[in-house]
């Protein structure tokens, strides 16, 4: 599996595997770069027996991604997939719309995400209406309909069950 910075890792609930998808131009990430993202997909993707997405980890590293209260998770194409109009009021004041995480390492060993989250590679950030800061992650269209089909089923958003990776 050939993974780039920009690189999508998916692990679906259908899928048993996770999938990669390289947007263009973008350089190669190094071998040790590679091993680590494709042992901690496999750590992670849902099995054959229990393939339930527990919440979605957004990998922002090297992004410039900030910490905010309310930060949103866009598509491409501007759709709102995470924000504030997705959670429990009571639940994010008590512990916050999503947790941070330095690196993926970490992000896949705190339990807010759950035993088997989503990954998906953030393919930009940006500022927004609840920001003049770089506090919101965009990811592809295809990344944003993945995250959306993970809730319909366990409503995980609702739960804040997010960790973005700076």
């Amino acid at each position: 599996m050939t993974l780039t910075k920009t690189a999508i890792v998916i692990a679906t609930i259908a899928a048993i595997n996770a999938t990669a998808l390289a947007a263009p131009g973008v350089p190669e990430m190094a071998e040790t770069e590679k091993t680590t993202y494709s042992t901690l997909v496999t750590n992670v993707v849902p099995t054959a027996n229990n393939n339930t997405v527990t919440g979605v980890i957004v990998d922002a590293g090297e992004l410039g991604l900030e910490s905010t209260f309310s930060p949103v998770i866009y598509d491409t194409n501007g759709r709102v997939i995470y924000g504030v109009n997705d959670i429990d009021p009571d639940y994010s004041i008590s512990r916050g719309m999503v947790e941070y995480a330095t690196d993926l390492t970490e992000a896949v060993r705190q339990s807010r995400a759950g035993a088997k989250p989503l990954l998906v590679k953030a393919v930009s950030v940006k500022s927004g209406k609840n920001s003049a800061n770089r506090v919101n992650v965009v990811v592809t269209a295809e990344d944003g309909d993945r995250i959306l089909m993970a809730n319909e089923e366990n409503r995980m958003l609702k739960n804040c069950a997010v960790v973005f990776v700076k």
